[in-house]
């Protein structure tokens, strides 16, 4: 992971009204694994846009990532976790190493979508949110 994906994990992770959903840490960076171990509720993250913004001589950053909420159970039990995922980066900082004026992660755009994996004949509900994540090196 990148000091960026580093930042999200550990904001996540730390929330203990997220770990108190999900029943412990089942945060993902890209996909949730397919694994007898991993339980639903859970999280993925990924990177979404944006980079270096080349405004000024001191590197900055304007990224964002998804940070979406599955559930095997249903799109209500999606949605309890995007709105503690909400509260935990909306208008939050995150330490990101390397980037040590981190100005905001905003909340922008919602997500929300079903998807059946016929398979395994099991429903996945998401939902959850794009943040814009600022900082710079100086």
């Amino acid at each position: 992971m990148n000091a960026v994906d580093t930042a999200i994990f550990t904001k996540l992770s730390a929330d203990s009204d997220i770990l108190a959903k999900l029943g412990s840490a089942q945060i993902y960076k890209l996909k949730i694994p397919q694994k007898e171990d991993v339980t639903y509720p859970a999280i993925r993250f990924f990177y979404a846009g944006g980079g270096d913004e080349n405004l000024t001589p001191t590197d900055s950053l304007n990224i964002v990532y998804a940070v979406v909420g599955v559930s095997n159970v249903s799109a209500k039990d999606a949605g309890e976790v995007a709105d503690l995922i909400h509260t935990c980066l909306h208008k939050q900082t995150l330490t990101i190493s390397g980037w040590p004026n981190q100005f905001w992660t905003a909340g922008e755009g919602k997500i929300d979508y079903y998807e059946l994996d016929e398979k395994a004949g099991t429903d996945y509900w998401h939902a959850g949110a794009y943040y814009r994540i600022r900082a710079s090196a100086s």
